[in-house]
């Protein structure tokens, strides 16, 4: 800051215009201080981001999207200086602050032509990061669609996009990772990274696992929850769109240290087991890798192939790993670094933002986890009901690193690179009767698995392109990388008997599981808008190329011992080396649909047109052509096996026609009415027939190559008033038919699923939303402001006649759906002080997990009610320390299936604080 002119030499230029007409001032607040308007001294028109300085008291702000300000001070004379990048410094002397009142200083500035060259680019970039800036984007929008800035982000206890989703109206996340808009999830929801789409690193989930962006990567999070032609189609319930962080007006550096304690973990005993020395990055060393002396066909003793011999000292290259142990549950700890800078390259502006991030924890969660069956008379008994610990250790670290250079006034080009990783260790034990067993039983997991993220785009932006005024062309290049590898996943069982325990040589108790997949996305698309008389259209088009490759290999043993007693052995010495061929016998269990590899292309057209027809009303609409073809290729790993390869090979084409109107009732109020057509297609993993083994639920999944893709028609109503630059009251309706909806499903009486398509479904409801200051009722309330939101939704199934003679239920609502969904904020800001709290409430009702069949009900998670608390002390110049507590109801997540609980853990309660230090 090279700060004010000495006394008596402010220029000319910088006096307020002596005609210049004082701006209706925001409403008056309890206190004192300044406000007033800041415009453009030519135009009159209002400037947002305008920095306004007390000179000499350290405070400052900034001008919202009205050009309005108002600066909290005490009684006295005060010097305020006015400041934007391509304006004249404004500099008013003299402004007297009187006890329990605001003056009024408004301030016209002039353009800088001697900067303007250079930086006149910058009169259209504000701070996005805002949450004024996310409701005048939402305002100006051709869609329905909600958002939560990275401003409000920083404010609450999330640490990811799927904490902060949760709190988008109408949006729910299952397990943290997968978002739910609308009573929507999986499959009807998709995800897009500054408008690209992004891949699903999961292959038995579908949807986009949003725990792998951390918080602090993020500049807005937002659902459009009604189609338009220029955005992918294959969604119903929401499209979450992410947009990275921006690079920064001058030089920026960020230091974040996070702990927290779990109140089910800290200081408790977390179970875990001898893992390698890499663990505290979430990466495997190679201890859990497959040993090399593993060959790559399959492992069987034949007269034609290995010698006994030859399997027993496979069998012995394997590492004995069978013990749990536990650790003392520590605090979690985080760290996280950013830094920005803009620079000059050939006198245009070169802007780097870069962030690192670290977070590790410990997890000790305890449950109950049961299984039904359909009994004597079709009634439906608990077949199992087992208590559960879970001890899980998670690592998280990523990097991002944005370029950006703005080579004219009109011309930008962007590189987005991010790498993500995220693992869970987890050792789990489940312990009880069992009456599938006929005996009390312990059951024991060791899984590790890894999930990692690659992403680089190349972004262009150019305006007024081909020298046709009022244009727009943006284009992008992707690609990116997915991987998940689950090397050396250990189950086994052992069965009580008479105060002891031994091994239980069933089928999955001694098998170990490998695999692994990889996945790589890449192409391109690009956007071009122009004016044609008074109609703004716009065209464009997309390709994008995916290739998935799966793998699994199985392996188990068998008890070969002349003595029922050497099952009582402890169990690294029963499955010790020296003991194989003699007690116990390596058995290859990979399945000859154990490997599958898919590939899919994406080809995408649009053209859209959007009119002003009248003052009041404005038309959009257009249609979208999408061609997806797919082919997905289930075979044995054993390439002298694979003549019996299954395959499923398709090609769906649809239009997608999108049509909305907007009406303006005042400039501020708008009323909103869009019809669009959209697709859910089915996901890799549901297609090929792949058989998986669910330990926590102890059943199977296995995919279903017949899925049909489905249609779906959505029509939208809203009203919405935006009386305050963070302020607005909205209500919606929507209603959604479907055809050919896919569903998980309970295939047999055991309770193994699958995927089905029903016939059709509909889904309808209403959404209302509130954010206001509550300074509008009394001054005394200004520091306060509240918001709420609530989804109330029905939706109803329509089923075969096939498919009625095996379901439980006749009539249900669709899987993923809750009736009701609601947030609530409470926010007290004391900028004088610089302190911030804000409380959360957010509860969605119970939802179908999964579908019932041949007698089975259908399983049903219960509410959770969540409760959030944070509070911001900006408690000296650069130093801001934050506490959080997440979950203080200590709410339980459940699973129930009929009068039955086939799961139940309890996530506790999480406190934290965080230390943060910005340059």
């Amino acid at each position: 800051d090279a700060g004010p002119p000495p006394d008596g030499e402010i220029p000319a230029s910088e006096s307020p215009p002596p005609t210049a007409a004082p701006a209706e001032p925001p409403a008056p607040r309890a206190g004192s201080g300044v406000r007033g308007k800041v415009s453009d001294a030519e135009t009159k028109d209002p400037l947002s981001e305008v920095r306004v300085i007390a000179v000499g008291t350290g405070q400052a702000v900034r001008t919202d999207l009205d050009g309005a300000y108002e600066l909290s001070l005490s009684p006295g004379r005060y010097r305020l200086r006015f400041e934007e990048d391509v304006y004249e410094i404004l500099v008013r002397d003299d402004v007297m602050v009187a006890p329990a009142e605001f003056a009024v200083v408004d301030a016209a500035l002039t353009l800088n032509t001697g900067k303007l060259q250079d930086e006149a680019v910058i009169v259209t970039r504000f701070n996005v990061r805002s949450a004024a800036a996310q409701l005048q984007a939402r305002r100006d929008a051709t869609v329905v669609k909600d958002a939560i800035s990275a401003e409000e982000m920083q404010r609450t206890p999330d640490s990811n996009a799927g904490d902060s989703a949760r709190r988008v109206p109408g949006v729910s996340v299952v397990g943290g990772r997968y978002l739910v808009v609308r009573g929507l999830s999986g499959r009807y929801t998709n995800a897009l990274l500054n408008g690209v789409r992004l891949p699903n690193s999961d292959p038995d989930e579908p949807g986009v696992q949003l725990d792998l962006f951390p918080r602090q990567m993020l500049n807005s999070l937002s659902v459009t929850k009604t189609f338009s032609p220029d955005i992918p189609g294959n969604f119903a319930g929401g499209s979450l769109q992410l947009e990275t962080r921006d690079f920064p007006d001058a030089f920026t550096l960020e230091v974040q240290l996070t702990t927290n304690a779990n109140t089910e973990s800290i200081g408790q005993q977390v179970l875990t087991y001898d893992g390698g020395s890499l663990d505290f990055l979430g990466l495997d060393d190679g201890t859990r890798g497959l040993p090399s002396d593993v060959p790559t066909e399959r492992v069987i003793a034949s007269a034609r192939g290995l010698s006994r011999a030859d399997v027993d000292e496979v069998a012995r290259s394997f590492p004995n790993r069978w013990t749990r142990s536990s650790t003392t549950g520590i605090p979690d700890i985080g760290v996280s670094v950013t830094a920005g800078d803009t620079l000059k390259l050939g006198g245009h502006k070169l802007g780097i933002l870069s962030n690192v991030n670290y977070g590790h924890n410990w997890r000790q969660a305890s449950g109950t986890v049961g299984k039904t069956r359909v009994g004597a008379g079709d009634r439906v008994e608990l077949a199992e009901d087992l208590k559960t610990e879970t001890g899980t250790r998670q690592v998280t670290w990523g990097a991002l690193s944005t370029v950006t250079y703005e080579a004219s006034r009109s011309d930008e080009l962007s590189f987005v690179g991010m790498w993500n990783h995220a693992s869970e260790d987890t050792t789990r034990v489940a312990r009880g009767h069992s009456d599938n067993e006929g005996a009390d039983i312990v059951a024991q997991r060791f899984r590790l698995v890894e999930r990692n993220l690659g992403v680089v785009q190349l972004l262009g932006d150019h305006t007024d392109f081909g020298l046709l005024a009022g244009s727009r062309l943006k284009w992008q290049l992707n690609g990116s990388f997915t991987g998940r590898d689950e090397p050396d996943t250990r189950d086994v069982m052992l069965q009580e008997e008479n105060d002891a325990f031994f091994w239980r040589d069933v089928p999955g108790s001694g098998e170990r599981l490998y695999s692994g997949l990889t996945q790589w996305d890449g192409g391109g698309g690009f956007d071009f808008a122009f004016p044609v008389g008074f109609v703004q259209a716009k065209t464009g088009a997309l390709a994008q190329y995916t290739d998935r490759g799966f793998t699994a290999r199985r392996f188990g043993l068998a008890f070969v011992g002349n003595s029922a007693d050497d099952r009582f052995l402890p169990l690294p010495e029963l499955f010790a080396a020296d003991n194989v061929g003699t007690l116990t016998r390596l058995q290859e269990l990979t399945r000859s649909d154990d490997s599958y590899q898919a590939n899919q292309l994406l080809l995408a057209g649009y053209a859209m047109a959007d009119a002003k027809l009248l003052e009041w009303l404005r038309v959009v609409g257009g249609a979208r052509i999408e061609s997806f073809g797919q082919h997905v290729e289930s075979y044995s790993p054993f390439p002298e096996e694979r003549k019996d390869a299954i395959a499923t090979d398709r090609t769906d084409t649809d239009a997608l026609p999108s049509a909305s109107l907007i009406f303006g009732l005042s400039e501020k109020m708008f009323v909103r009415a869009a019809y669009g057509g959209t697709v859910a297609r089915p996901e890799v993993r549901e297609l090929a027939p792949f058989l998986y083994q669910d330990f926590v639920r102890r059943r199977t999944v296995q995919g279903n190559p017949d899925l049909l893709r489905t249609y779906i028609h959505n029509f939208d109503l809203r009203w919405e008033w935006f009386f305050g630059d963070t302020e607005v009251v909205a209500f919606s309706a929507f209603y959604k038919d479907f055809r050919h909806p896919i569903e998980q499903v309970v295939q047999d009486r055991q309770g193994n699923v699958t995927y089905d398509n029903v016939d059709g479904a509909t889904n309808f409801g209403g959404e209302a939303e509130v954010r206001v200051g509550l300074g509008h009722l009394h001054p005394g309330l200004g520091p306060f402001s509240i918001g709420g939101n609530v989804s109330l939704i029905r939706s109803s199934v329509e089923l075969s006649d096939a498919q009625r003679g095996t379901a439980t239920s006749a009539e249900r609502p669709l899987a993923g759906q809750s009736p009701y969904v609601a947030n609530l904020s409470l926010g007290c800001a004391l900028p004088d002080i610089g302190l911030t709290s804000f409380v959360y409430y957010n509860v969605f009702g119970k939802r179908i997990e999964e579908v019932g069949k041949l007698g089975l009900p259908d399983v049903y998670q219960e509410p959770f009610h969540s409760l959030d608390v944070s509070a911001a002390w900006e408690f000296a110049t650069h130093w801001k320390l934050t506490v959080t507590a997440s979950n203080i109801l200590f709410s339980k997540v459940e699973l129930k299936q009929g009068p039955f609980t086939v799961q139940r853990r309890d996530p506790g309660a999480t406190f934290g604080a965080k230390l943060g230090w910005t340059y």
